[in-house]
């Protein structure tokens, strides 16, 4: 049993892939716990969740997994669906129970970049709507809705929208429909604010061929949080991609399973990367390129790879040029040439690259002094075009 597994604050869902995909296994309320013992679990983690997603992994009987960052695993199922091609900027909105996370990320070939995110607390709309319908409801009902019953209220929540008349009609349990529609209007206007910051930074972001908006959890089911977002980021309608409610909620679990399953994580850097140095013959110098980490060797977000292991250091000259070469074929590949003020010596080479893709060359010094001098490389290419 291999199984992938979205520990939020409300649930924590439990994915697996059978022999038509992922689906949902079970969804595991505060108080439950897994029963089994699978061979594999990744756990799909939001910016800055990390120790309360394993947390309440582990409150849900999980203690031995791997971790996997929250947008690489949606971005992962919905891939493998061929929802999303390859070479596209998507922007994913995940309105949860607890936070707002906006994730702007590349989809690559073999590789997603996380280049930007945006975090604010959320309105748990779930919990908002049991409170109103009395004080002893701690079993988060609304949550609970079938498929008819949701597709009923998206239904009255659009009407009410265009007439107000619709507000005095039943929608769930004793609430009406103006009620539930006021809730939700607060938390589109909290994704709308996290979207206009982002739109901010970015500026350009539905201006690129291909841009793509994905709204992800509980209230990203409902049209007018979508509405919202479009606005906010002033995109058209064709940039934004409306999964159906079921996905919308364990797209990130089904991700994670299908890596506990043995499919690619896009997590690693799919490219060599080299520099340029000298080896010197007694008195003659020889031009070659030395690797730096090979292909697949550089986890993105994860630890230095250093050239030769450390196992020979190089001699630095202040005020060369640095050219790192990407791809199997130095000189046919690209060429990324920096400038740098680093003391004469000689040094240990490092590379690493974090979940944006921004690479950092690193100099550590071979005579064991704690300097360490780095050079950033900007966000490393994709591909070696």
């Amino acid at each position: 049993m291999r199984l992938g597994i979205d520990a939020g604050r409300a649930y924590v869902k439990v994915a697996e892939v059978g022999p038509s995909g992922p689906n949902l296994v079970v969804q595991l309320g505060a108080a439950a716990r897994f029963e089994g013992s699978p061979d594999r679990v990744v756990l799909a983690v939001g910016e800055g969740a990390g120790e309360r997603a394993a947390a309440n992994a582990r409150r849900a009987g999980f203690h031995d997994f791997t971790t996997l960052s929250l947008p690489r695993a949606v971005l992962l199922h919905l891939g493998a669906e061929r929802r999303v091609r390859p070479g596209r900027r998507v922007l994913l909105c995940d309105v949860g129970a607890a936070w707002i996370d906006l994730y702007l990320c590349f989809f690559g070939h073999s590789v997603i970049y996380v280049l930007d995110s945006e975090h604010r607390e959320s309105l748990d709309l779930g919990a908002a709507v049991d409170r109103l319908q009395g004080a002893n409801v701690t079993d988060r009902q609304f949550d609970r809705r079938d498929m008819a019953s949701e597709a009923r209220l998206r239904k009255l929540l659009a009407h009410v929208a265009r007439d107000e008349a619709w507000g005095d009609t039943r929608a769930y349990g004793r609430l009406k429909t103006a009620q539930i529609y006021e809730l939700v209007r607060q938390v589109a206007g909290l994704a709308a604010s996290s979207a206009t910051l982002m739109r901010e930074r970015l500026g350009d972001f539905g201006s690129r061929p291909g841009d793509l908006l994905v709204p992800l959890g509980g209230a990203g089911t409902f049209p007018q949080v979508h509405q919202a977002l479009r606005d906010a980021l002033g995109l058209d309608e064709r940039a934004v991609l409306l999964l159906s409610p079921e996905e919308v909620v364990n797209a990130a679990a089904y991700g994670a399973a299908r890596v506990a399953a043995g499919q690619d994580g896009h997590d690693r850097y799919p490219l060599r990367l080299s520099v340029a140095a000298h080896r010197f013959e007694g008195a003659e110098a020889l031009g070659e390129w030395l690797e730096l980490a090979a292909p697949g060797r550089l986890r993105l977000g994860g630890e230095a790879v250093y050239a030769r292991e450390r196992r020979q250091p190089v001699l630095v000259e202040d005020g060369h040029q640095v050219v790192v070469a990407v791809g199997d074929d130095p000189f046919a590949g690209r060429q990324l040439t920096f400038d740098h003020r680093i003391s004469r010596g000689e040094y240990h080479l490092g590379v690493r690259v974090s979940h944006s893709g921004h690479g950092e060359l690193l100099f550590t010094p071979a005579n064991g002094e704690p300097a360490l001098f780095s050079l950033p490389l900007g966000i490393l290419p994709a591909s070696s075009e």
